[in-house]
């Protein structure tokens, strides 16, 4: 059996008598324009830029395909 429901697969495995340890978590996203102060930090070489993760207020900054 493949249980492939997402979010919803403990839900649906726990119908069929399975448990599957998994905590489904929802997550939203903000998508800004590219950053001039970013953009510059990278410099002409485009170096990588590490993702960024605050704990104190759970947020998390990632570079897209193609913004920061």
């Amino acid at each position: 059996m493949v249980d492939a429901a997402g979010m919803y697969a403990a839900e649906i495995a726990r119908l069929a008598g399975v448990r599957v340890p998994l905590i489904p978590m929802s997550h939203q996203y903000l998508v800004t324009q590219p950053l001039e102060a970013v953009r510059e930090a990278r410099g002409a070489e485009r170096r990588h830029l590490p993702t960024l993760r605050d704990p104190t207020c759970s947020s998390t900054t990632a570079r897209t395909a193609t913004a920061w």
